[in-house]
C-alpha cells in the first residue's frame, strides 16, 4: 500500500515585502493610467470601431482638448509626492490598499483590451470583446481618475467616451 505524504493543515505564507513608498505608489498609479490614456487614444484614432457615428466627431473634439492635459496630470502623478506639483493621492484613498485595488483592476484591464485588439481585429466577436474592455476600463478609469485632486474634467471625459463604446457594443455592430 503505497505511504501518502501528510500534508501540514496550511500551506506556509509567503515573504512579506514592506509597504511601497509614497514615491513608488504615485509611479504605479502613473503606469496604470498610461494603459488607460493609450486605449483611450485607440478608442478615439478608430472612433468608426468603437464608437456609435453620430458621436465621432464629438467624443474626438473633446479628447483633442483633454489629451494633453490628462498626460500632464499623469506626468505630475508619476513625478511623486516630493515636488512643488505633487497630486496628493490620499484624500482619493489611491494609496495603500484601497490604492492598490484600484490601480491593479486596471493594470488588467489594459493588456486584456490589448489582447483582443491586437493589430485591429477581424472578426465581428474580436471586435466586440474589444469594445466591452474598453467600456469597462474607461468606467474604471473615471473612477480612479474622479479620485485624484484635478482628475475630476478627465473623468467625465472618459466616461462619457466608455459610455458611447458601450452603446456601440449594446448595438451589436
Amino acid at each position: 500500500m503505497p505511504m501518502t505524504p501528510d500534508f501540514p493543515a496550511q500551506a506556509p505564507p509567503p515573504i512579506t515585502l514592506p509597504p511601497l513608498s509614497a514615491a513608488d505608489e504615485h509611479r504605479r498609479l502613473a503606469e496604470a493610467l498610461v494603459g488607460l490614456h493609450h486605449v483611450m487614444r485607440i478608442v478615439v484614432t478608430y472612433g468608426e470601431f468603437f464608437l456609435p457615428g453620430e458621436a465621432v466627431e464629438e467624443v474626438r473634439a473633446a479628447w483633442r482638448e483633454s489629451d494633453p492635459l490628462l498626460a500632464e496630470l499623469i506626468q505630475d502623478i508619476a513625478d511623486g509626492p516630493d515636488l512643488d506639483n505633487s497630486v496628493d493621492l490620499e484624500p482619493g484613498h489611491l494609496l495603500g490598499a484601497s490604492g492598490r485595488m484600484k490601480r491593479e483592476f486596471l493594470n488588467r484591464e489594459y493588456p486584456a483590451f490589448m489582447a483582443r485588439w491586437g493589430s485591429r481585429p477581424e472578426k465581428k466577436v474580436q471586435l466586440q470583446r474589444a469594445r466591452k474592455r474598453a467600456a469597462q476600463l474607461a468606467d474604471a478609469g473615471a473612477t480612479v481618475l474622479g479620485s485624484i485632486p484635478g482628475g475630476e474634467p478627465f473623468a467625465e471625459v472618459v466616461d462619457m467616451i466608455g459610455k458611447h463604446v458601450l452603446h456601440r457594443f449594446k448595438r451589436g455592430y
